[in-house]
């Protein structure tokens, strides 16, 4: 094998490996957005309950085997309670974006907040139902509808997986 032939694998094993780890991060961003949105309801409830008016500290200690004190999960509370109140942030912008724009981002929204926020929540063959079109539709809408919240909640980082996805 020649020097030239030697360069030219590494730097394509090199390519294959930055294209991978990519992929990883663009994967890590609309995986936790799907988390985000399908674990909202708990997450907003687990923000509402306030432990120390349910258990005293030496009752959690007990319980927990000694292992934590209240005051750790109060800080796991409070880390919740800032990034639930930087996503509801997030989810209101994205709202008004979409009630502001066509009847596709007005749609959008509607699948985002009634598979998600909403008390009763959906499924895609209900929506489905309700608009009157394929299922496919709505799941295209709601990739979609997450791609673009991934933009919104990761910024620059999120708009190279859109570039990724919808230009190459």
């Amino acid at each position: 094998m020649t020097d030239n032939e030697v360069v030219q694998k590494v730097l394509a094993e090199v390519q294959r490996q930055r294209s991978q780890k990519r992929d990883e991060e663009k994967d890590f961003r609309l995986r936790n957005t799907k988390i985000l949105l399908r674990e909202y309801r708990k997450l907003k409830t687990h923000i509402a309950i306030a432990p120390e008016d349910e258990i005293t500290p030496d009752e959690y200690k007990l319980l927990s085997g000694g292992h934590q004190d209240i005051s750790s999960l109060m800080k796991y509370k409070i880390s919740t309670k800032r990034l639930m109140r930087y996503v509801d942030s997030i989810l209101d912008a994205y709202e008004g974006y979409c009630k502001s724009g066509d009847s596709y981002d007005n749609r959008r929204w509607v699948i985002i907040d009634s598979m998600y926020l909403g008390d009763k929540r959906l499924k895609i063959s209900q929506l489905a139902d309700m608009y009157c079109v394929d299922r496919s539709i709505i799941s295209k809408e709601q990739s979609k509808a997450i791609q673009d919240l991934s933009i919104m909640l990761f910024g620059i980082r999120g708009l190279d997986d859109f570039f990724d996805t919808y230009l190459s």
